[in-house]
């Protein structure tokens, strides 16, 4: 996910050295965590999980400190091919048929 960002309007009196860019889970199962600190007013989140939606927030920081954090913006990930399929069986039914089994995919491309 490509999520990029404007310098904020007021800079509190001393130009902007960074910003902080974080990332939570939509449904609230992770708490928010930095996955972007730096200069830069865009960040490609390239450590997501297929399938799911997320929560970024960002703030701005200065040689004062860090200024409060943006509203929240909403993002979800498409979806990925599922795993393979496990526990493959063949078993000889008779002299001309053969059963074939396995189990599901662990997971179905989310």
């Amino acid at each position: 996910v490509l999520l990029s960002w404007g310098a904020p309007e007021f800079t509190g009196g001393a130009e902007v050295s960074s910003y902080t860019l974080e990332v939570a889970s939509e449904d609230g199962s992770s708490g928010y965590r930095a996955v972007y600190d730096g200069p830069r007013t865009s960040h490609n989140a390239s450590t997501l999980q297929p399938g799911m939606t997320y929560k970024f927030r960002v703030k701005a920081g200065n040689s004062a400190g860090k200024g409060m954090y943006s509203p929240e913006c909403v993002a979800s990930t498409g979806a990925a091919p599922p795993g393979s399929p496990s526990n493959v069986t063949v078993t000889g039914i008779s002299s001309s048929a053969l059963q074939i089994s396995w189990e599901t995919a662990p997971t179905h491309g989310t």
